[in-house]
């Protein structure tokens, strides 16, 4: 077989492709390095001149998420002649959206993003998340505070707190399907808010 050669990001992308794709079918703990390798019909050394583990994968894969959501909400932060409380609706409406649209991705990745062998990723992830958006939303902040909508603390504190708002759902999931005894229509529910 022809060996099939394309450029650097391309090959990337079809790998976080393949990647997302059998997080969202399989689940993350359930796929295999060999399941992207067989989906992008790449041989072994292939993978790991781009990812150095499945772990890196993972982190590569957030990474990527988070570019989505900075793309996001980018344009409508930045927005001219929009108020800052109209752009914090429509920023977490767009975010909800977003997610939603993800819903089957990020539910199988909660219980993997609050195990113990994660947390460096997760931790690695939180830190590009407040790189890239809490600077947006301290901007956001900054603009609501000189339109007089009474925010008397520190913008970047405000964003902080925004922020957190990303987590919490997803911490309270995460326990709720970590528990056997949640009745199916709690766990069902829960899944539609995240």
């Amino acid at each position: 077989m022809a060996r099939v050669v394309k450029a650097h990001g391309v090959r990337r992308a079809e790998l976080l492709d393949a990647a997302q794709f059998l997080v969202a079918t399989k689940g993350y703990a359930q796929m295999t390095v060999h399941d992207v390798l067989a989906h992008c019909s790449i041989a072994k050394g292939t993978f790991y001149h781009y990812f150095d583990s499945k772990q890196s994968l993972l982190e590569a894969m957030l990474e990527r998420r988070l570019g989505e959501l900075e793309a996001l909400a980018r344009p409508i932060i930045e927005a001219s002649g929009t108020g800052a409380l109209a752009k914090l609706r429509g920023f977490f409406f767009a975010v909800a959206s977003w997610k939603h649209a993800q819903q089957d991705f990020f539910v199988s990745l909660v219980p993997i993003l609050m195990s113990d062998d994660n947390a460096q990723v997760v931790h690695r992830a939180r830190a590009m998340l407040v790189a890239r958006v809490r600077p947006l939303l301290g901007r956001l902040l900054v603009q609501g505070r000189s339109e007089g909508l009474g925010l008397d603390f520190e913008p970047g504190d405000a964003a902080d707190l925004l922020l957190s708002l990303f987590e919490t759902p997803q911490r309270a999931l995460a326990a709720l399907l970590q528990r056997e005894r949640a009745p199916e229509r709690v766990r069902a529910a829960m899944l539609r808010r995240c």
